[in-house]
């Protein structure tokens, strides 16, 4: 930090009849510093505290007074410069941090590191040679200043889920009306077909279009905020359904698809429409990671019931996501998609279904050789939040 400009001290002589030295009362001022004082020679050896100083470092007066700074205040790793400097300093006359503002780590008598701001002044008196330090601790601050960052976070990300909610609504609408041809024309084909051959194939196809269009009513009732619809949920069931819906894409792609369905998982409350859009988004997020994979390309989807829960995983062996990566993923708009191949709202509304549910989504194992999403949903039948 800069030096400040200082006037020159002033002092006028203390009242014959007052009683105190001036020496006295200038200790009093000392000792009624809000501010740490430590008063050390020129061998940095504390020879006075204030009471300000014991408790922000937690030692007793007793045991600073005759110690040297560096032993009492100065963390391990930096012990070394600090003696080095204050040694360079009383040889050359030098002052490097003198007279400056700096803020620095100091070390708690427990042992814990804890950043603070010092300023130290050297006082020359009758050849006599005194370091003040002036030391503020600088951890409420500190603390303070995470707790801003992340409010201005949260608001950051509610102004985006907001902005989500009305183009999920909008896309939603303007998707209602080419969706309702596509399923009209899909129950002609079926009734035209019927009791041939092609009628299987048209039947996938009208189940495919009423799929989407109960996706659709999902995005306009998180748009609307707008409570899951409970019903009894046979999870492996609706696994082998995303799988099954994702087929063509997987085989195209020559990925390995293996299932390991855990045959005591019991039914869950939930919205079944909601629950397959979420593991249809992590099955071909999978399959989008692994399409320009030159590595194996494996796809494993794993229930298992631990506790009262159903986990799920969706495993992977494409790239897998950075550190950097996994915190960022399921914000609203982010993504790692090319242009035009994802707008980077499907694990955020992923994560508001399963939350909605009262289960959890998050990253269990990410390393260069794959990646694993993990789902945690209740398995019984209690109020949803």
């Amino acid at each position: 930090m800069n030096n400040i400009s200082r006037p020159p001290a002033v002092s006028r002589p203390i009242p014959a009849d007052s009683g105190h030295s001036l020496d006295d009362l200038i200790g009093s001022v000392i000792d009624a510093s809000l501010d740490a004082v430590i008063m050390a020679d020129k061998d940095s050896c504390i020879v006075r505290i204030n009471p300000a100083a014991s408790a922000i470092f937690g030692h007793d007066a007793k045991d600073m007074v005759g110690r040297t700074i560096g032993e009492v205040i100065v963390p391990a790793h930096l012990r070394a410069a600090h003696e080095d400097g204050f040694a360079h300093h009383v040889a050359t006359g030098k002052r490097k941090m003198l007279g400056n503002r700096v803020e620095l780590e100091a070390q708690h008598a427990d042992g814990h590191c804890f950043p603070i701001e010092i300023q130290i002044e050297e006082i020359v008196q009758d050849n006599r040679r005194i370091y003040a330090a002036f030391i503020r601790d600088l951890s409420e601050r500190r603390a303070m200043e995470v707790k801003m960052t992340q409010q201005r976070e949260q608001l950051h990300q509610s102004e985006k889920l907001g902005a989500m909610a009305t183009l999920l609504g909008g896309v939603a609408h303007e998707l209602n009306n080419p969706l309702a041809v596509v399923i009209g024309r899909a129950a002609i084909l079926q009734d035209a077909l019927s009791g041939t051959a092609d009628e299987k194939t048209v039947r996938k196809l009208q189940d495919a279009a009423d799929r989407c269009h109960r996706i659709i009513k999902t995005f306009l009732a998180i748009a609307r905020q707008s409570k899951p619809k409970r019903s009894a949920v046979d999870l492996n069931e609706l696994l082998e359904g995303a799988l099954e819906f994702s087929a063509y894409g997987l085989r195209h792609h020559k990925i390995a698809v293996g299932r390991f369905l855990d045959p005591a998982i019991n039914t869950l409350t939930g919205d079944y429409d909601q629950l397959a859009q979420v593991f249809v988004g992590l099955i071909l997020n999978a399959e989008y990671a692994l399409s320009t994979h030159s590595g194996p390309r494996t796809l494993a989807v794993r229930t298992e019931k631990v506790a009262g829960f159903a986990m799920v995983r969706v495993e992977d062996s494409g790239p897998g996501l950075s550190v950097d990566l996994i915190t960022r993923v399921f914000e609203p708009f982010f993504t790692t998609k090319a242009f035009g191949e994802g707008g980077g709202m499907g694990l955020s509304v992923a994560r508001g279904i399963i939350e909605a549910h009262g289960g959890t989504i998050g990253f269990d194992e990410t390393t260069q050789t794959g990646c694993t999403v993990v789902v945690r949903l209740p398995l019984d039948k209690g109020d949803l939040k």
